[in-house]
């Protein structure tokens, strides 16, 4: 089995039958829906989170087919579950293949490629300018990239920059595993050089290119998370991604706006009157801010009260379905929408095999 057909199974198995395949048909592509955003926090799924951006529903159902007719995985109506036989195998391909502990999807999502395709733009520009050749063909076309990279230039000297981003990348690469440094490495492009696709990578370390796609996106994911935490350790290479690392940019743009009215203290209705949504829209977006800020308080939405109340339901049911959570509470002050703040606050610590509080 390929690196492919064993994330389509390890998702299988963290939804523990509770979602369909268009579940991880959208956590896989990176949908920006609230449910799919809540399933990822939920399911502990988060690192996954649009690592595969171009996926096929074609390519995502053959696997599913294929995980089937091999009896890796049961199907119940629109419902999967993984079998022993499953269970057995995937916890062998994990044993050989731990996710990388910086894998996270979720919160690097978009913005990784944005910070390669700068990186790499800056440092085929500099190879080039210290050579005295400016008449090279740029890898990379997109139009606000190369607007960012010839902004970025005037602020340094070709000389300077290039013998900074020389020491920060080698200190900052020093931190990453072996393999992933390379895989990092070997796709730069440079003055009379072209960089590897990750699929050549791939082949020339005898690793499954979905893998090395894994274990590349990991690495560009652990570089951010230095570079949030230690921006004055590296003045450059902070510099490149500043504006995509600030804690704002972890909501979609139309939660960022939702967020700044509720720090205004106006309502739930206020704000779907004020932006012209619809209210159960503006409850997604509070949910979003829920998982993403934990310091934000849901006591304007929900009781403690109900809190406890929804939680008892939940791990006695053993569930994280909101249907059966809500036919469970059966009342009409306890919402849906209360339901999920709830939930989102607990966030993956959710833990459904502990015993009832009761």
């Amino acid at each position: 089995m390929n690196t492919f057909l064993f994330v389509i199974l390890y998702c299988i198995h963290r939804f523990h039958g509770e979602r369909s395949i268009s579940a991880i048909y959208h956590l896989l592509k990176g949908k920006k829906s609230s449910q799919t955003i809540q399933d990822a926090k939920l399911y502990t799924l988060y690192p996954l989170f649009g690592i595969f951006p171009t996926i096929a529903r074609e390519d995502l159902q053959e696997a599913v087919n294929y995980l089937l007719y091999h009896n890796f995985i049961n199907q119940s109506e629109e419902r999967y579950s993984v079998t022993e036989k499953g269970v057995n195998i995937l916890n062998e391909w994990i044993k050989a293949n731990p996710l990388p502990h910086s894998l996270n999807g979720w919160e690097y999502r978009d913005k990784w490629m944005i910070f390669w395709k700068r990186y790499t733009l800056i440092t085929q520009t500099i190879s080039n300018l210290i050579r005295g050749n400016g008449n090279f063909i740029p890898i990379q076309y997109d139009f606000e990239i190369q607007l960012f990279v010839k902004q970025f230039l005037k602020m340094w000297s070709k000389e300077e920059l290039a013998q900074k981003l020389k020491v920060e990348t080698e200190l900052i690469l020093k931190n990453q595993p072996q393999l992933q440094a390379n895989l990092f490495v070997i796709q730069l492009s440079g003055y009379s050089t072209a960089g590897n696709t990750i699929q050549q990578a791939a082949r020339k370390w005898n690793i499954d290119s979905i893998w090395a796609s894994i274990l590349f996106q990991a690495c560009i994911h652990s570089i951010l998370h230095t570079l949030k935490a230690e921006p004055s350790k590296f003045p450059v290479l902070s510099s490149i991604c500043n504006d995509l690392i600030s804690p704002m940019t972890q909501l979609t743009k139309t939660t960022q706006t939702t967020m700044q009215l509720i720090q205004k203290n106006y309502t739930i209705e206020e704000i779907a009157v004020i932006r012209n949504l619809k209210e159960s829209t503006i409850e997604d977006h509070i949910v979003e801010i829920t998982m993403n800020f934990p310091e934000f308080s849901i006591a304007p939405f929900i009781n403690e009260e109900q809190v406890r109340e929804i939680q008892e339901k939940m791990y006695h049911l053993r569930t994280k379905q909101l249907k059966k959570i809500k036919e469970a509470i059966n009342k009409d002050d306890i919402s849906y929408f209360q339901i999920r703040l709830v939930l989102s606050r607990m966030g993956d610590n959710v833990e459904l095999t502990r015993t009832s509080k009761r």
